[in-house]
């Protein structure tokens, strides 16, 4: 036995003496005919065949939730005597330093991209 929440909803309207109806969210099934009655009908069996065929469930789209990746560096930056001072975290003796904080900033996301690549043998991780 279906169940009422199984039915779509049905959305209907008349226009130049003509009687119209669509499920609810999908205009693309529009049904038509000459009177109210005919009309009921054809929804009747529609919604049948709706309910028989597998459900089209829309698609949600979820904001991606802002998690650290493994190919994000953390870095601590300090400033020391007007110079800018920094390292990756967990790699103390990695560590660059410039004139501002971007620079140094730059110079540490090269290092991290070298650590990854493995390019730099001499990188050891602190315990």
């Amino acid at each position: 036995m279906l169940t009422r929440m199984e039915r779509p909803n049905w959305v209907y309207w008349q226009q130049q003496g003509k009687w119209f109806a669509h499920p609810e969210g999908n205009p693309q099934r529009e049904v038509q005919a000459a009177s109210f009655e005919e009309l009921e009908l054809k929804v009747q069996q529609q919604s049948q065949d709706l309910v028989k065929a597998p459900r089209e469930l829309p698609r949600v789209e979820r904001p991606v939730v802002d998690q650290p990746r493994m190919d994000t560096p953390r870095y601590v930056i300090s400033l020391d005597q007007e110079k800018w001072r920094g390292y990756l975290q967990g790699y103390p003796d990695q560590s660059a330093q410039g004139d501002s904080f971007d620079e140094v900033e730059f110079k540490l996301g090269l290092l991290w991209r070298d650590l990854l690549g493995k390019k730099s043998p001499t990188l050891r991780k602190a315990a």
